[in-house]
């Protein structure tokens, strides 16, 4: 696979193009865990790749940055705008408020409503036979407007290809979603505004690493997580190894940035980091990029009478037309929610909406959340700062599009972003892929996750024993395995 060639020298930077870290709330210790949604109904657990999942809830960090009021969604949420400049530039000026508040009087932004946070776990049989560690940890965060399920098309290819290199690497993943997507919307909606702080969503993140993740693979669960001994951290037993896709791949660097001793390694999957120097205002290398965005992401209808209708539209849309077929099986099955669900906070018992269902569906992620989530980009251009001071221990290995730079700031500015910490850095470009790697190209995004994991993992002594049985040996075990773990 080509890739970006290191700069035969380090590139200077103009003083503009160094936008300052914002410090990060402290995260209040749970003292008590909060009061769980009511109806919450989450997917069965399920054998997915040879992995058993399952799914659970957290509480988000608290408190967070949010305004009050949310003005501009009680209107847009799930209407298409009449006039789109118009409600672009008031989400404009909404987000320029905010950030002249956050600025001038930050303690009249904390709100302390509890919000919460769901995630998946994939656990290897093994290691629900055995209690213990052998491998890595995977830290999964998606992009904009999917569901933590998205991640499934990709694992099922990489499982396949470990396995059969006989380096069963991995013992558990750990599939992060975000407040305002997936089944966390449904959970969350009363509580999303006209504005989000990236910041707090990397506090998230940081609040489940470091509080919630379970001390030892393999080991029971409820399905709201219970927190952890604050004198002992689970991150002592595991590698983990965050893989983040777009603002995912953001937020997972700007944990790494808070904490550092969170991960071993970081795959990057496209990204969003630019400079300073790249904004969407003047005549600069992004002038017009951001309008575009939002546009395309406002504009996406979210409300159909039926799941088949909602499939139809999917097809023909530009920006989802391009999706692998099993991407496409996957979001109809977890990215959708039927209405009268969606108003009791309720969805459906195995997490999904099959064509067969009678009555109007929408999109989990509502578009308008969405939309409000690009306008906290200035935090790429924050993290794009840091990357030089990201402790050289962490292996990075980013995986970029072939086809569109768009979201990177350009060819020239990403060819910087992926070099700006050159130490135990490495990339790759996949040449007929877009932004949406993930998504319109889950095996190609598979075989270099399996080459980044196997050539640092794949020789671990620990693995070598258990590598020789596979997952397709073990997937006889899982009946009793499951069933004495349950006990």
């Amino acid at each position: 696979m080509p890739s970006y060639r290191r700069p035969d020298a380090p590139t200077s930077a103009d003083p503009d193009e160094y936008i300052p870290l914002s410090p990060l709330l402290p995260i209040d210790p749970p003292s008590m865990l909060p009061q769980p949604p009511q109806n919450l109904q989450l997917p069965p657990e399920q054998l997915v790749a040879g992995y058993v999942r399952t799914s659970h809830i957290v509480p988000s960090a608290c408190p967070r940055y949010l305004p009050a009021q949310s003005i501009l969604r009680q209107t847009m949420y799930d209407d298409l705008p009449a006039d789109m400049d118009a409600a672009l530039a008031s989400m404009t000026a909404a987000r320029r408020a905010f950030e002249i508040q956050k600025k001038r009087a930050p303690q009249l932004l904390l709100s302390y409503e509890q919000q919460w946070n769901c995630v998946d776990r994939y656990v290897h049989p093994r290691t629900l036979a055995s209690n213990h560690s052998h491998g890595i940890t995977l830290f999964l965060h998606h992009s904009g407007g999917f569901s933590r399920q998205v991640w499934e098309p990709m694992l099922s290819t990489l499982v396949q290809r470990l396995s059969a290199s006989g380096a069963d690497v991995i013992d558990e993943i750990w599939s992060f979603e975000a407040v305002q997507h997936g089944d966390s919307a449904i959970i969350n909606d009363h509580a999303q505004r006209d504005v989000v702080d990236w910041s707090d969503m990397t506090r998230d993140i940081l609040n489940f690493l470091t509080t919630y993740l379970p001390h030892e693979p393999g080991a029971a669960l409820d399905t709201v997580l219970q927190p952890n001994s604050l004198c002992d951290s689970p991150l002592r037993k595991r590698k983990v190894v965050g893989v983040g896709h777009s603002f995912g791949g953001t937020l997972v660097i700007r944990a790494a940035l808070a904490d550092p001793t969170l991960f071993d390694a970081l795959v990057l999957v496209e990204p969003i980091i630019f400079s300073g120097a790249f904004h969407d205002r003047g005549a600069g290398p992004g002038a017009g990029m951001l309008r575009f965005l939002l546009a395309g992401t406002l504009a996406k209808q979210s409300v159909f009478t039926s799941a088949a209708d909602a499939r139809a539209y999917l097809a023909e849309y530009p920006l989802t037309a391009r999706w692998d077929p099993r991407v496409m099986e996957n979001f109809m099955r977890y990215g959708l929610v039927h209405g009268n669900e969606a108003e009791n906070d309720d969805s459906d018992a195995d997490g999904g909406q099959g064509e067969g269902r009678e009555g109007g569906v929408r999109l989990k992620t509502r578009p308008f959340d969405e939309t409000v989530l690009t306008y906290g980009w200035g935090a790429a251009q924050e993290v794009w700062t840091g990357l030089s001071t990201i402790d050289p221990r962490i292996s990075m290995h980013w995986i970029m599009s072939g086809k569109s730079a768009m979201w990177t700031g350009g060819r020239a500015m990403t060819r910087r972003t992926v070099w700006r910490r050159a130490v135990n850095s490495s990339n790759v470009i996949i040449p007929d892929a877009g932004h949406s790697i993930l998504q319109e190209k889950p095996d190609e995004l598979a075989g270099e996750v399996f080459t980044f994991l196997f050539n640092k993992y794949g020789r671990l002594d620990t693995v070598g024993f258990h590598g020789g049985l596979g997952i397709a040996k073990l997937q006889g075990l899982l009946p009793w395995v499951y069933t004495m773990h349950k006990l």
